[in-house]
């Protein structure tokens, strides 16, 4: 997804289909704006904000916005490319007014959860919109499930939906004021343009019911012709079926019996490690020791060493780092439990990287130690 300045979007004209993420510079607060055409064809600006508890749009308010506008640093993104999700977090009282509010971790993104091409965290402390996160934060909790659970921006509600005008409305334009005449010739205007598009669709519909008609009663007259036809293609493709069915059955057979010489080739070359192996132990051993010795010596654990990538076991392990202790510490320190969790870390550290502070990353390689030495 490519992003716009404001002055980008100045020199679109102000088009809409795009979202606006406006800070304001004198502290961390945010607005999400856009423009949408009102019931009366004129533009309005709308913002993002919580409602009777519910994230809606609603009026924002045309000279506050500007004055922002002025001031703050604007990001503009297409709506159609955006989805949203957040989580509710622990109601606490507010400090001015001692009300309780439910503080909401935001996020708005676009692309594959594994691969996003823009992403922005912000958060509602009750009252409005804020830059970062709240204080119960954890980077864990956007999964997989986060994202794919995410709604489309497109389909966030809209309380500014209305067949009149509403009290605070507001334009970037002049406002015009509709009495109730105008406002009814406005309606029946539009209902008499649905009626035209039906009478239409039923004019296009009952055309098409007359030309199958009329393609019928040309075809008639060559149904015996067809008839004809479909019996010699019937019986062609029950011919084709039959030879298929043969050409299956000598291709399973082929199957069977490639699968029983790769199991015999495979029994053969299994036997040639063996007796090669055999003729490097003591003559002392018969063959029931030496097949067990030649199991332990396959069959031990082997894990991988970071440094070359390679597998070794235990005992190599302890004869490269030392037997004083070391050699079993690094041992013990690639378990595949181990490595499996740091390499999970690993991932989460690189792939959020753009937005963790300095406290989270340093928390992740914290665990990332506390695995390898437990």
């Amino acid at each position: 997804m490519n992003t716009l300045s404001w002055s980008d979007y100045l020199k679109l004209g102000l088009p809409e289909g795009y979202i606006t993420f406006l800070r304001d510079s004198d502290d961390d607060k945010i607005e999400i704006i856009k423009k949408r055409t009102g019931w009366d064809n004129k533009p309005m600006w709308l913002k993002f904000s919580r409602k009777d508890d519910i994230f809606q749009w609603v009026h924002a308010h045309s000279p506050k916005v500007m004055d922002m506008l002025n001031q703050g640093s604007a990001q503009v993104v297409e709506e159609e490319d955006l989805r949203w999700n957040f989580i509710l977090r622990e109601q606490l009282p507010e400090v001015r007014t001692g009300e309780c509010a439910t503080p909401v971790d935001l996020k708005f993104f676009s692309g594959p959860w594994n691969h996003l091409n823009f992403q922005i965290h912000i958060y509602w402390d009750g009252f409005c919109l804020r830059w970062g996160f709240t204080d119960e934060y954890n980077p864990q909790e956007f999964t997989y499930e986060f994202y794919s659970n995410a709604y489309p921006l497109t389909e966030l509600p809209d309380s500014t939906i209305s067949q009149g005008p509403i009290e605070g409305w507001t334009h970037l334009e002049e406002e015009k004021v509709y009495n109730e005449s105008e406002a009814e010739i406005e309606r029946l205007k539009v209902e008499n343009e649905s009626l035209k598009d039906s009478i239409s669709n039923l004019c296009e519909i009952h055309q098409k019911e007359i030309d199958l008609i009329n393609s019928t009663n040309e075809t008639s007259e060559d149904e015996d012709d067809n008839s004809l036809l479909l019996e010699t293609s019937i019986q062609a493709l029950i011919d084709e079926n039959k030879s298929l069915k043969e050409i299956n059955k000598r291709l399973k057979e082929e199957e069977t019996e490639l699968r029983e010489k790769i199991k015999e080739a495979s029994r053969e070359k299994v036997k040639g490690y063996f007796n090669q192996w055999k003729e490097n132990v003591s003559d002392n051993c018969d063959d029931e020791d030496d097949y067990d010795a030649y199991a332990e010596e396959i069959y031990q654990e082997r894990r991988i060493d970071p440094f070359d990538k390679e597998m070794y076991t235990k005992v190599e392990f302890q004869e490269y780092y030392g037997y004083d202790g070391f050699g079993d510490a690094m041992w013990e320190m690639n378990h595949p439990d181990k490595v499996s969790k740091v390499l999970m870390y690993e991932w989460v550290l690189s792939r959020n990287k753009d937005v963790l502070n300095t406290k989270n990353k340093n928390y992740i390689m914290d665990k990332m130690i506390e695995v390898l030495c437990s």
